[in-house]
């Protein structure tokens, strides 16, 4: 009887492998460990079965076939919560940074409506009344004091 591979005996570490160094070089880009999140979970769920597979008719399988699913198992393992952590790092980040930017656009847009809703207005709209400024000078503004010679 000639033995034969587990269904996800490459898939099961291509994805797992692919999954770890898009989370690891990828943590700059964030929102590509989202899909590394969902490369690791399918690798996971593959692995999963082929190992119930093989468990259930050992003789059918070969034994390198399950060592090679077994280590695509362990690489989509170490793979879902690095790829999750980052993912909720990522999304905090954009959500914080989103709001802050959109609050900005909020302000920014509100001041320049005010901006056109006063350009209508004409400068005797700000002024009440005007006052002015300038002083002359009267005879009762200074006491001038008379010289008084010590000599005399």
């Amino acid at each position: 009887m000639q033995q034969k591979r587990l269904p996800a005996d490459s898939g099961a570490m291509t994805l797992g492998i692919i999954a770890l160094s898009i989370t690891l070089v990828g943590f700059c880009c964030g929102l590509f460990a989202l899909v590394a999140l969902a490369m690791s979970i399918v690798g996971l769920l593959k692995a999963n079965k082929s190992i119930a597979l093989y468990r259930e008719n050992q003789e059918l399988y070969l034994e390198q076939s399950y060592k090679n699913v077994n280590t695509g198992r362990i690489l989509n393992i170490i793979a879902v919560p690095i790829s999750a952590i980052v993912s909720l790092i990522m999304l905090t980040y954009y959500l914080i940074y989103g709001v802050a930017i959109l609050a900005f656009f909020g302000l920014m847009s509100s001041a320049i409506q005010e901006g056109q809703s006063n350009s209508n207005k004409t400068d005797n709209d700000y002024y009440e009344e005007e006052i002015d400024t300038t002083t002359t000078w009267e005879d009762d503004d200074y006491i001038i004091e008379l010289e008084n010679d010590s000599i005399t």
